[in-house]
């Protein structure tokens, strides 16, 4: 039940929807994923915005239908795509876009 809360408040099936929700919810924090990282996937990006808002890994795999190895590896890709070092910098780089946005 839950699990379909989630998809329809966050819009999950529908690109559009989300990004818009999400780049007015996270400051524009699409937008930006979008532009800085322009190899960044659309899974990839609902991922950093599913971690932002703090939702359980669990319902991160349900929502993205991933398992936990996928997960780990796009975590990696992601992590290869920004230039970073390790997935430490990613949560923590992830979190500094928005946060430098909510400053600007």
């Amino acid at each position: 039940m839950d699990l379909e809360l989630y998809i329809s408040c966050l819009h999950i099936n529908d690109w559009k929807k989300f990004a818009s929700l999400m780049n007015h919810t996270l400051n524009e924090i699409v937008n930006v994923m979008e532009t800085n990282y322009p190899d960044i996937t659309h899974k990839e990006i609902m991922w950093s915005c599913l971690f932002i808002l703090n939702t359980p890994t669990p319902k991160i795999l349900l929502l993205l239908d991933y398992k936990t190895d996928s997960l780990y590896k796009m975590r990696q890709r992601m992590v290869q795509k920004m230039s970073l070092n390790n997935s430490k910098e990613l949560d923590e780089a992830i979190k500094q876009l928005v946060d430098r946005n909510i400053q600007q």
